[in-house]
């Protein structure tokens, strides 16, 4: 089966709307990456404003791990102009190309998506961030073949998105943290969180979460470098939200992404999402904040470490 990019779709109750928390323009992830052809005016307009790696070039974060161009008041500098990377256009929106279609989703580490009366989600406002510098859609990946709903039971994609329906956003019993193994992992996202960054502060949070579950207790304080944009959305939202249902949206939108289909099974995939919403449940009772502020931090924690290679390959194994 081809993966095709029409049509559009979105998973139905989604909301979101950009208002400013401030969480994605910090260093709780890479800010960029900016494409060559940005580079250039960007520098022009401020010397030092790119950091250039190996392999990437982004957006030079200041001392307090605020993009460079973030302001005092929180705003973007750039934020209308033409400077502003594609990478920060598009976030926090996701494309997956599948055989029926393209999905749009999106990632659930800002309070901008989690908190507070959000519209629902919309293709026309999500389609500007998804096309690319030549207006055609940029995908994140390609979703071809059978899709694993067992690890020795393949079916189609019409046949997926029957059980998928079936199941989407339902939390399944977690995997099971017996043995030592968990132990290893946790210092693994230690040595991780050795980072001076926001999204080193959050492995190391998932590495309490993780000893919390493991050990059936409560979690050991952690640094939340991050809190005041949780704060702020807290401020700004009228309703205080179920975090169960909170937990529930943010699965939805795990499974709906697609991304696990490259590394496990669909079975597999609710069990990994039912452990990290069991570390969220811990982490979050840890917090002490307003209870959806406090899942939405614990969301957001989740989610970063769960991209990381050492957790992923701790799932597969």
């Amino acid at each position: 089966m081809i993966a095709r990019l029409r049509p559009l779709s979105v998973r139905a109750g989604a909301r979101f709307a950009c208002v400013g928390d401030g969480l994605c323009c910090t260093d709780v992830h890479l800010l960029g990456p900016v494409a060559r052809a940005e580079r250039a005016p960007i520098e022009e307009a401020r010397p030092g404003a790119i950091v250039r790696g190996r392999r990437l070039a982004v957006l030079a974060p200041k001392d307090n791990g605020h993009c460079t161009f973030h302001a005092d008041d929180m705003r973007c500098a750039i934020h209308s102009s033409r400077l502003l990377p594609r990478s920060c256009t598009r976030y926090p929106f996701l494309l997956a190309a599948t055989p029926t279609g393209a999905r749009i989703g999106t990632d659930h580490r800002c309070p901008c998506r989690t908190m507070g009366e959000r519209p629902l989600l919309r293709i026309e406002d999500a389609l500007p961030s998804l096309l690319d510098r030549r207006g055609r859609l940029s995908v994140d990946r390609r979703i071809e073949g059978r899709i694993p709903i067992e690890r020795r039971r393949h079916v189609s994609f019409t046949r997926y998105e029957g059980i998928e329906g079936e199941r989407l956003g339902r939390i399944s019993e977690p995997l099971n943290l017996g043995g030592k193994r968990w132990q290893a992992l946790a210092w693994r996202m230690d040595e991780i969180a050795r980072a001076p960054t926001r999204w080193g502060a959050m492995h190391a949070a998932f590495a309490r979460g993780i000893e919390a579950v493991a050990e059936r207790r409560e979690v050991v304080p952690f640094a939340r470098p991050w809190a005041e944009s949780f704060a702020r959305a807290a401020a700004r939202s009228v309703v205080v939200r179920d975090p169960e249902e909170m937990l529930c949206d943010w699965a939805a939108d795990v499974i709906w992404a697609l991304e696990w289909t490259f590394s496990m099974s669909l079975t597999d995939a609710e069990a990994e999402i039912g452990l990290r919403a069991e570390i969220a449940r811990a982490l979050a009772r840890s917090i002490g904040t307003r209870v959806d502020a406090a899942m939405a931090e614990a969301i957001a924690i989740v989610e970063v470490a769960g991209l990381s290679e050492d957790w992923i390959s701790f799932v597969r194994q």
